[in-house]
């Protein structure tokens, strides 16, 4: 499944990708990264030129709200102890909005808090 952003005249796809976290003490998965790949008529895009234009665009709430959802909607082919990263952006970090947002979601498919890990980017810490 993905999702199709209008940013000026291209519309870009977006598709949800599950980075497997393997623990270095028991070689097993822990938990996955939830990331995104861009696609523009089937073409792979850079990642981070792509999230330059959707922060540009201020579109990074909405992609990080497809995410989240996308993640809890599938969340029954995974197994239960595992859990999911994903990246706040320096704007989103400064942003009250979007923890309501989280929460709210969080709440509404009954996912479990524990099993979400919210990241901060490289480039906050810049």
């Amino acid at each position: 499944m993905n999702r199709h952003f209008k940013i000026g005249e291209t519309t870009i796809s977006v598709l949800p990708y599950f980075q497997p976290i393997v623990s270095m003490k028991s070689d097993q998965i822990i938990g996955y990264e939830v990331l995104s790949r861009f696609f523009d008529c089937g073409k792979l895009l850079d990642t981070k030129k792509s999230i330059e234009r959707f922060e540009n665009k201020k579109l990074l709430d909405g992609l990080l709200i497809f995410l989240l959802e996308y993640t809890f909607r599938h969340r029954l082919k995974f197994n239960p102890n595992l859990f999911f990263s994903f990246n706040l952006s320096p704007s989103q970090i400064s942003d009250a909005c979007i923890l309501d947002g989280i929460l709210s979601l969080i709440s509404l498919y009954e996912f479990p808090h524990e099993r979400i890990k919210i990241e901060i980017t490289e480039s906050v810490i810049i």
